[in-house]
């Protein structure tokens, strides 16, 4: 493991820097739990550097009485056997730091982690500023899993629904009439793991692409709003809104009608060339790209919409 000697001003840096998002200092004798939330806080969060060996300003306010070294590396065991004890387990940079007295103090650096990280009793930490808050409901650690790409919304079941709101809808008809090889609707259901492969549930993903209309079906928004706004303003108000249209059923066809209003929309309005008034025209071909990436690249696990900017200013469209 690493050792680095430290002078008296990188010493004095260390104890009186303030604990923040990204940094916190402890004594010695930490318990060992404690040790385990900053852990977890920092890997679950945007990662950070943990200090064993430096007391904080509430246990000692003269800066210059807060180096708390030990005098052998064994005395710091236990900040590893605690890191152990996380599921899963953290990945973590060790750092002793010496003193001129020869005391020694760990510096951890906590990456930013892929994963869900829990302490040894299961509770789940996010830094926020200088504390480390404990998640307590479903929703948010499921909601920091879906951010970290953990698991997907989308792979989540929807007992609320049927396998046949997949199977036997209209446009999983129209997709297999030109699927190649011939495949039952069932069968393409069942092996594109559309449903639970127990249970029948259905999954997000396989009612978004395929029921006919998954609006009522799903707890979260998953239409798309065109609103077309007349104002000069950069930030149209609710007074500027002139036409406003929803759009539901299967994404792909959410997609192929609000890809004609917004083109419908941009071609009612005239704009000035050097040839004078025209008709405006955008590339259906940019229209089409905008809102795929908007309905492909939502997060269909938050109830609110998202807004993408077609064209101008004045017209703008929100998956939601």
């Amino acid at each position: 493991m690493r050792e680095r000697d430290l002078s008296d001003e990188e010493i004095e840096d260390f104890c009186s820097k303030d604990e923040d998002h990204f940094y916190e200092k402890k004594s010695n004798n930490v318990r060992g739990r404690a040790i385990q939330k900053l852990a977890v806080a920092f890997a679950n969060s945007d990662g950070g550097e943990i200090i064993v060996g430096i007391k904080d300003s509430k246990e000692e306010e003269n800066v210059s009485e807060r180096w708390d070294g030990v005098a052998e590396i064994e005395e710091l065991n236990f900040v590893f056997q605690n890191l152990l004890e996380t599921e899963p387990q953290i990945p973590h940079t060790p750092e002793f730091l010496r003193s001129s007295d020869g005391t020694l103090a760990l510096r951890l650096f906590i990456e930013k982690s892929e994963r869900v990280h829990r302490s040894s009793d299961g509770t789940v930490y996010v830094r926020r500023g200088a504390q480390s808050l404990p998640l307590k409901s479903h929703d948010d650690i499921q909601a920091l899993a879906y951010a970290k790409g953990e698991s997907s919304y989308e792979d989540t079941l929807v007992p609320s629904a049927t396998a046949e709101d997949i199977f036997e809808s209209t446009e999983m008809a129209s997709f297999l009439a030109s699927y190649s090889p011939k495949t039952d609707a069932i069968d393409f259901t069942i092996n594109q793991n559309l449903v639970d492969r127990r249970s029948y549930d259905p999954r997000t993903a396989g009612l978004l692409i395929f029921a006919d209309n998954p609006v009522p079906l799903l707890p979260r928004r998953c239409g798309i709003k065109v609103s077309r706004y007349e104002t000069e303003a950069e930030s149209p108000e609710r007074e500027h809104l002139k036409d406003q249209f929803t759009v539901e059923g299967a994404l792909y066809n959410q997609i192929h009608q609000s890809a004609e209003i917004v083109s419908d929309l941009i071609e009612s309005v005239r704009i000035m060339t050097p040839k004078g008034l025209s008709q405006a025209k955008y590339p259906p071909e940019t229209i089409w790209e905008v809102l795929v990436n908007a309905v492909i690249h939502r997060d269909y696990s938050i109830s609110g919409s998202s807004l993408n900017r077609v064209g101008s200013s004045h017209l703008r469209t929100a998956s939601g």
